[in-house]
Formats: C-alpha cells, sequence, structure tokens
C-alpha cells in the first residue's frame, strides 16, 4: 500500500472527523472511499485500475507533448489547461 499525505483546509478536517465519528468510520476509511469513487467516475471502473490501465489514459496527451517537444514547438501550460485536455 501506498503512503498520500494530503493538507485539508481545517474546516474540512473538522467536519470529516466529526463526521467519521457519527458514521463509526475511520477517517481513512472515508478517504479512500472518496477517492475510490472519484476514479470510477472518471475511468468507469469498479476499483483495481491498475498502473497500465492508468498510464493509457495518459498515453494520448504524453505523447503529443513528447511530439511537439521534439518539434521545438512545446508551450508550457498550466494545470487547469492540461486538466481540461485530459477531461
Amino acid at each position: 500500500m501506498t503512503r498520500l499525505t494530503i493538507d485539508l483546509p481545517d474546516n474540512l478536517h473538522k467536519a470529516l472527523k466529526s463526521l467519521s465519528v457519527v458514521d463509526g468510520q475511520t477517517m481513512r476509511n472515508i478517504a479512500i472511499s472518496a477517492l475510490e469513487r472519484y476514479a470510477v467516475s472518471r475511468v468507469g471502473k469498479e476499483k483495481d485500475i491498475n498502473e497500465n490501465e492508468a498510464d493509457e489514459l495518459l498515453k494520448p496527451i504524453l505523447l503529443k507533448y513528447v511530439e511537439q517537444i521534439e518539434e521545438g514547438k512545446f508551450e508550457w501550460k498550466s494545470w487547469e489547461e492540461i486538466k481540461k485536455e485530459v477531461e
């Protein structure tokens, strides 16, 4: 299992902590569940997306960038601009 550290706004952390107590779940399990739902909504597949499948999702965009770099036509983009291409 891989470790992920996330900085949360204080109000979100407090709300998550309270909700975890009310629901009888750990904050970890709530976070994993939320991230799994997000991944399924983006990939359209239940759990267990492997690294190769994740790479395949990014491959067309990365190949385009490699081609632009090789041709000397690459322009830096913000994260927001890259996200729009992926969506």
